[in-house]
């Protein structure tokens, strides 16, 4: 088994990564349990006790070298310290200063935890991880920022036709399973089994928002006709019939509200501003169209929006969009330049002015000597 091990060991004792995941450290495990097995006939073991053996060597040989190193730094007389067998050194060998994680009654064992999701149509599962200590738990918590937390999922709604799938997400705490904190929705995924999770929470409408009057006419057609023909609307008295909410996502100038019904709950989705081909909402484009012709950059834009208690572009968006435009004005300047050049190239051969052979462009510039430094003569002409 050591032999097995010290060979595989650059897999089993090495940090998560592309190379060496949990998967292929279990597989590791299977190849060494199947070659211990091919070699002893009499007795089989499964991967389970061959990882328990190999667990109980490691913690006993490295308790029994720390014992001896302590032992060597005392002073004075007493017994020799024990001697270490060459199997045990072997052992230290191979796990060298590989730290050893979670703490099984009393003895130190390494752990191998490995989660899976499965999706189906009618329901989400995700597996829990198997149980750790509390020690364990309380440091990955304080690295995640935040309480361990499992979560469970229920199908809520499917429409049919459009692949859409919509569920509700309670993170449950593991000491406390009956707080339930706010709801997760889950909107239809782009490619393949990648899921966006959205927070929903009901948002007062404060401050100013900017509105395409286009999209706010149809929105309230809309909401009209089904408040006017939702029976329990009627029935309700001194009760609002509608609910306003906003999204929570960071989405520039643009905002996303639902109206829900009060009577029948059906929700209503109303976005303040129409969408490009590239995914962009028309608003924070022409924010930062209009930023980038005045001088201006997503910090001015940012504090402008402030005084109106307006959401504004996250520098991310803004650079995002700013490039595009670039690409824009890059090809309409090219088309400028061509066309200007053929016009003048018509006006040189009508005007009879060639040189050598080849029309003659009067070309105008304005230039000057600058000095870039103090040192040498750093001169740029420009």
């Amino acid at each position: 088994m050591l032999a097995e091990v010290e060979k595989h060991k650059g897999i089993l004792f090495s940090k998560l990564s592309n190379v060496a995941t949990n998967n292929i450290k279990k597989k590791t495990w299977d190849g060494i349990c199947t070659e211990m097995n091919s070699s002893n006939t009499h007795h089989k073991r499964s991967v389970e006790e061959i990882r328990k053996k190999w667990t109980t060597n490691m913690s006993s040989a490295k308790q029994k070298v720390s014992h001896n190193r302590r032992e060597a730094r005392k002073t004075g007389g007493g017994p020799p310290p024990e001697e270490i067998f060459s199997m045990e050194d072997q052992v230290v060998g191979i796990i060298g200063d590989t730290p050893i994680d979670g703490i099984d009654g009393g003895i130190d064992t390494a752990s191998f935890t490995e989660t899976s999701m499965d999706f189906r149509c009618r329901h989400i599962l995700q597996e829990e991880a198997p149980t750790l200590s509390r020690r364990i738990r309380a440091r990955r918590s304080c690295k995640a920022g935040g309480k361990p937390y499992r979560l469970t999922s229920t199908l809520y709604r499917v429409k049919p036709g459009k692949g859409g799938l919509r569920m509700i997400l309670r993170p449950k705490h593991a000491s406390f399973p009956s707080v339930c904190p706010p709801t997760y929705t889950v909107l239809p995924p782009n490619e393949g089994l990648k899921l966006k999770i959205c927070k929903n929470k009901p948002v007062l409408a404060e401050g100013y928002r900017l509105l395409n009057l286009d999209l706010l006419r149809k929105h309230i057609l809309q909401i009209t006709l089904h408040v006017i023909q939702c029976p329990k609307v009627c029935d309700m008295k001194d009760i609002e019939p509608l609910k306003l909410f906003f999204d929570e996502r960071n989405l520039g100038l643009a905002s996303v509200m639902f109206a829900e019904c009060q009577g029948c709950h059906k929700q209503f989705k109303f976005t303040s501003s129409p969408m490009l081909s590239n995914d962009m909402f028309d608003v924070n484009v022409r924010g930062v169209w209009g930023s980038m012709v005045t001088g201006d950059g997503g910090a001015q834009l940012g504090e402008t929006m402030a005084t109106f208690s307006c959401p504004s572009i996250s520098s991310n968006s803004f650079t995002k969009i700013e490039t595009e435009i670039s690409k824009w004005w890059l090809d309409t300047l090219q088309e400028d330049i061509l066309a200007a050049g053929i016009e003048e190239r018509n006006l040189a051969i009508d005007r009879n002015d060639f040189f050598q052979g080849v029309p003659a462009i009067t070309v105008i510039c304005d230039g000057g000597w600058s000095k870039r430094a103090h040192k040498h003569t750093y001169n740029a002409f420009i």
